[in-house]
């Protein structure tokens, strides 16, 4: 399904009801909001690691999640 939305002067835009019913989506859920090249991704309640987005092996730190493999590579630095 494609539709187009008008971002607003806050820059949000409202997602289709249709694409949230079919998700299981809720007021209050959470979305992960990220860039893949030109490509605005969005995940519904699935936590990834703030560096490089890996959704496996998370540890959380301050309400965010890295994953073992950046930890590692944060250690070494």
């Amino acid at each position: 399904m494609i539709t187009n939305r008008k971002i607003d002067a806050l820059g949000r835009i409202v997602l289709p009801l249709e694409i949230l019913t079919s998700l299981n989506l809720k007021e209050g859920d959470s979305l992960a909001v990220y860039l893949t090249g030109t490509q605005i991704v969005l995940l519904p309640n699935q936590n990834h690691c703030a560096l490089c987005k890996n959704t496996e092996d998370l540890i959380e730190v301050n309400d965010r999640y890295i994953c073992s493999k950046c930890r590692e590579i944060i250690k070494m630095i």
